[in-house]
């Protein structure tokens, strides 16, 4: 029924006025269009009575319909403001993770002065594990992303969050002396580019494993690049330079979480 009213919602109301207007036309012409006597006289008492009584029952059904389409719309609000409060926080979970992992790999990695940084299997094969599920975790929300930017209407200050200028698109290999500036407009599109620089990670892991595997430990320089951007290997910039996070994680997520945080709070 539900379904029904939503998709005549403004045929309804006209239906409604133009039976009353109809009704009403028929009964005053029923009652003066006759000679006047007393039985025209009772039957004009009759009809008005009648057009009173439906103009009432025609008033209430269209606060009925009104209600019932506050209703929906409420509730349609309100469904969406939880998916948002949903995406927002897996969003937020996956950021944090990846900080995890890099914080985990920084620790675990450092040697002994003098010495180059290097990896051991355990931790290799634990800690990309780890990052591979977040790198799969990014690939759904840009594409769970594309839903929300249909129904999370942009405004002046929600595409304001997502047009960030300070938050280049760079290549998935990060390379300093590559940068490809370009302004972001949508959510997909910023976490489509963290996907894309975790899916470097992975791919270079799966490169590489057979080799940590092999040796037991390997120098973090010692990793083969991997990707369509062969840079070198990604992981010993993933751990250590910040500017690399910054550019192509944190500022991406960021973007995001405030046009979700504006939309939530400005309801």
């Amino acid at each position: 029924m539900s379904h029904w009213l939503r998709r005549h919602r403004v045929v309804i109301p006209i239906g409604l006025f133009v039976v009353v207007i109809g009704t009403a036309a028929f009964s005053l012409n029923l009652a003066y269009g006759g000679p006047q006597s007393d039985q025209a006289s009772l039957r004009h008492e009759v009809m008005a009575t009648s057009v009173e009584v439906l103009g009432i029952v025609t008033l209430g059904a269209l606060v009925t319909v009104a209600t019932t389409q506050f209703q929906q719309m409420a509730e349609a609000r309100r469904r969406l403001d939880v998916r948002v409060a949903e995406f927002l926080n897996e969003l937020l979970s996956a950021y944090n993770g990846v900080k995890s992992v890099r914080r985990h790999l920084e620790a675990r990695t450092r040697s002994a002065p003098g010495r180059p940084p290097a990896i051991d299997r355990a931790t290799y094969m634990d800690l990309m594990t780890d990052l591979m599920r977040w790198q799969l975790t990014f690939e759904e929300l840009s594409d769970r992303a594309v839903y929300l930017q249909g129904r999370v209407k942009p405004d002046e200050i929600t595409v304001g969050c997502l047009d960030d200028p300070e938050a280049p698109r760079v290549p998935a290999a990060w390379d300093p002396h590559r940068k490809v500036l370009r302004v972001v407009a949508n959510a997909s599109g910023h976490l489509k580019i963290v996907e894309e620089h975790l899916n470097v990670l992975c791919e270079e892991y799966q490169k590489n494993l057979y080799r940590v595997r092999k040796r037991g430990t390997l120098p973090l320089d010692h990793l083969t690049g991997a990707g369509k951007w062969n840079n070198g290997p990604q992981l010993p910039v993933f751990i250590d330079s910040t500017e690399c996070f910054d550019a192509c994680i944190r500022r991406h997520v960021r973007a995001v979480q405030r046009w979700l945080e504006v939309y939530l709070l400005r309801q």
